[in-house]
């Protein structure tokens, strides 16, 4: 209860936010630690992370089959495989 109503900065984000006494009660049932990122960082952490609905051909990094696939922005570069690749990869790595 002593952190309810105190300013918290966030470096990052150049901003500050506090916690509401529910939410405090939330983290404490949870028995998990309250963030120390503000929450407009953290929802647009979420943002980048979601799949978008913007479709792009890539090429399956095994067997070059040209596929469509979901545009995500913080992985642009990721590893893409078609579904029978990333199937074989799944079984070969355990």
């Amino acid at each position: 209860d002593d952190w309810v109503g105190v300013p918290i900065f966030d470096s990052v984000a150049k901003r500050t936010f506090a916690f509401l006494k529910p939410e405090l009660e939330h983290y404490r049932a949870l028995r998990i630690a309250p963030p120390t990122t503000h929450f407009v960082r953290r929802l647009n952490s979420v943002w980048m992370e979601a799949q978008m609905a913007q479709l792009e051909d890539k090429t399956c990094a095994q067997c070059q089959k040209q596929i469509l696939v979901s545009r995500n922005i913080r992985y642009p570069n990721r590893r893409i495989l078609c579904k029978a690749c990333y199937l074989k990869h799944l079984e070969a790595s355990n």
